[in-house]
């Protein structure tokens, strides 16, 4: 019960760090001249981060919730949650929870809206991490 208690605490404790981070970036910089690039690069970092840890830690729900028997399995240490949907995508191993994910995720990454129609992907299938750059994050 005790790691329970202090599962949820810590998330909270996160959650409210996390805030606070941004806050303070937003405002340490602030006369820089490539200030708003410098949040967003450190936005985009520690977003890429929480995407492999919750790949990796919440791994049983993903696995039972977002695809079918016999797919690529979420969990992979180092990889991304949309890199794992982007390979069951391909698969064709997606349940309807995982296509309504993918369709929320995909709509949302405007930026890959051009490659999508061209048919090279959107965003989980352009972000399909190859096993050197899974390799390179765990470095």
């Amino acid at each position: 019960m005790i790691s329970i208690i202090l599962s949820i605490v810590a998330l909270i404790i996160f959650a409210i760090l996390s805030l606070i981070d941004l806050i303070f970036l937003m405002v340490k910089d602030v006369k820089r001249r490539k200030w708003y690039q410098l949040i967003d690069d450190r936005a985009f970092e520690k977003a890429f981060n929480v995407d492999v840890f919750g790949n990796y830690q919440f791994r049983e729900l993903w696995n039972y919730f977002l695809i079918k028997e016999n797919a690529y399995s979420f969990g992979v240490l180092g990889e991304t949650i949309s890199s794992a949907l982007g390979r069951n995508i391909k698969l064709k191993k997606l349940t309807i929870t995982g296509k309504i994910l993918v369709a929320i995720i995909d709509f949302i990454d405007v930026s890959k809206w051009k490659s999508g129609f061209n048919k090279t992907g959107f965003h989980c299938v352009a972000s399909i991490m190859t096993q050197e750059e899974i390799d390179k994050f765990k470095n």
